[in-house]
């Protein structure tokens, strides 16, 4: 190679240098397809194949196993209870045995006269037996006042108090009482007239001036009105409210205690 002492150098010397070297083309390369290798060929074909599918069906066969698994938890988790007990109850046999029934025992009775402590006398059947209780309840079962005698409740001394019924009724059977006991008075008697007035103003203390509710000043007027005789009567012989009268005791007619 003859080199040029005044060329440039460095970098820019590279540009003209050329090489005296016969440089050959290379010729384009002709790729030939050879045939497969055989071995290739037979290790593919001796490749398993049914170990995969094997594989493939054990899992589909597991996920089957296990969604029939799931469905039966929750078929059960959802049945009711009620319905699993009625089917795995066996009935008894004794359920349905009746026993026989007896002849019931015809009980002898008599009848009893009944005495009270009242002086009331009433007749009641009872069993041959009866004892001194069972009359006596028998006889008080039976027995009936003479009068119903409505309650009187004696008010407070006040005015404008708001009475009920029983409030209502002493006001005013105690004025048809206070009418009829004036009828009785002695004029010139200082303490039978005192006695009056003393009554007198106890009414007025107490049933001067009250409050009742709608209604029942008429109801219980009715009431009175149909007693008045008998309230009369108890005013002139200085009597205030009758007491209901109390249930007696009884005992046999014939019984001397």
């Amino acid at each position: 190679m003859v080199t040029d002492s005044k060329a440039p150098r460095g970098f820019a010397g590279l540009e003209s240098l050329v090489s005296e070297v016969a440089v050959e083309t290379p010729k384009p390369s002709i790729e030939i397809s050879l045939p497969t290798d055989t071995r290739l060929i037979s290790e593919r074909r001796e490749r398993p194949v049914e170990p995969v599918r094997s594989m493939v069906g054990l899992w589909i066969g597991l996920g089957i196993f296990a969604l029939i698994g799931v469905i039966v938890l929750i078929a059960q988790a959802t049945s009711p209870k009620d319905s699993i007990i009625k089917m795995s109850t066996v009935p008894s046999p004794f359920e349905y045995y009746k026993p026989i029934s007896a002849n019931p025992v015809k009980i002898e009775k008599k009848m009893y006269v009944l005495k009270g402590s009242d002086g009331s006398l009433l007749e009641v059947e009872a069993p041959l037996d009866a004892t001194p209780a069972l009359l006596n309840e028998l006889g008080q079962s039976k027995w009936r006042p003479k009068m119903e005698i409505p309650v009187e409740e004696v008010p407070q001394i006040g005015r404008g108090l708001l009475l009920n019924d029983s409030q209502i009724r002493y006001c005013l059977s105690q004025k048809v009482r206070l009418s009829g006991w004036q009828t009785s008075v002695d004029s010139y008697n200082r303490a039978s007239v005192a006695a009056f007035n003393a009554k007198v103003d106890d009414y007025n203390a107490r049933c001067g001036h009250f409050q009742y509710e709608d209604g029942a000043l008429e109801r219980v007027q009715t009431q009175v009105q149909s007693r008045r005789a008998t309230l009369e009567a108890d005013g002139k012989l200085h009597r205030g409210p009758r007491q209901p009268e109390k249930t007696p005791s009884f005992k046999l007619a014939s019984d001397p205690r």
